[in-house]
């Protein structure tokens, strides 16, 4: 939000919200991080798919405004490893100068 990247806050409430689609629709408190990564990777398959459709079609307008709210490449397109995630979320904690941070389950 502070970066003012419209397109990247966009992508991760799109996101979020599927996530949060996701669990209401197992009736799960908690998704496991194996749920998560399947709703991630259908979302970014479905914008892909949308993307394909549309440059299929002649549609370059579209393909632009798709890609223009959809930024695939916010998103890692590899798997990353759990020590990799901690570096970025440490990193981004320290970019961010936030003093307190909450705990998360392993």
């Amino acid at each position: 939000m502070r970066a003012k990247d419209a397109a990247r806050l966009s992508t991760l409430r799109l996101l979020k919200s599927a996530i949060e689609y996701h669990k209401i629709e197992k009736k799960q408190e908690q998704l496991t991080d194996a749920d998560v990564t399947a709703v991630i990777k259908k979302q970014i398959k479905q914008r892909q798919d949308s993307i394909e459709g549309f440059e299929k079609g002649g549609r370059a307008d579209l393909v632009k405004r798709r890609r223009r709210s959809w930024p695939i490449e916010v998103l890692p397109a590899e798997e990353l490893s759990q020590a990799q995630i901690e570096e970025v979320v440490m990193a981004t904690i320290a970019e961010l100068g936030a003093t307190t941070r909450a705990t998360w389950a392993r």
